[in-house]
């Protein structure tokens, strides 16, 4: 008759609860926005790096050409390098050539998994020291050290790209982990329910041949006599 009051309890109607919810809003619009800010750095970075990478391949190449118009041994070890920069640099567009023309279950897929085991901070340590070898022998060619800066600066790139594929496993475990929450909280309030729907259910009486209707009549009734 009376109406309950707990004091440990707040209504919806609560203006302290609006304002809660109000702040939960704005932390989550705010961590979205900064998730999106830093999804756009990366992705603009990768492209800078794309291009960059072809800059380096090429002043490495003329480096090279020059070394080797002077009669410099050099000259071809500069070239390897730049092909070697090249070639790393643009195994993206053979992989999406690739998925493009090839099946997903095709065995070339393990080979191509291999060769593109060269990746991300991989690039960096190999990188690092191939750029410092223009500045050790420049072989008096001031285009010496600009290929070497270059180089140097693309193994840096790569090395911050690197934390662009460590976000998105970390993202990608959270997802799972998210998922499992989600499953394990519906399976429990299955369960919960059929509990209460097994509570709910008055027991047939032993030894009778009353049916559960009849067991469900008996309770009402016995309901409606105690109030």
């Amino acid at each position: 008759m009376f109406p309950s009051f707990h004091p440990g309890t707040r209504s919806e109607n609560d203006p302290a609860n609006g304002r809660v919810s109000g702040l939960e809003n704005v932390d989550a619009s705010g961590q979205k926005n900064s998730e999106q800010y830093v999804a756009r750095f990366f992705d603009g970075l990768l492209v800078f790096t794309r291009c960059w990478s072809i800059l380096s391949a090429i002043v490495l190449a003329g480096v090279g050409v020059d070394l080797v118009f002077h009669r410099h041994r050099a000259g071809y070890y500069f070239i390897g390098i730049s092909t070697f920069v090249l070639v790393t640099e643009v195994l993206w567009v053979v992989t999406l050539f690739l998925r493009i023309c090839i099946r997903s279950d095709s065995r070339i897929w393990k080979f191509w998994s291999a060769v593109t085991w060269f990746c991300g901070w991989k690039k960096t340590i190999a990188y690092s020291p191939l750029g410092a070898i223009p500045l050790l022998w420049p072989h008096d060619l001031w285009l010496s050290y600009v290929a070497g800066g270059l180089l140097i600066t693309l193994a840096a790139l790569h090395l911050v790209l690197s934390f662009k594929d460590r976000r998105k496993g970390q993202r990608k475990k959270k997802d799972r982990l998210l998922s499992v929450d989600i499953d394990s909280f519906e399976s429990s309030k299955f369960e919960d329910v059929t509990e209460c729907l097994d509570d709910g259910f008055p027991e047939p009486i032993p030894g009778s041949s009353h049916s559960i209707s009849d067991s469900l009549a008996h309770h009402r009734q016995e309901t409606v006599i105690e109030i």
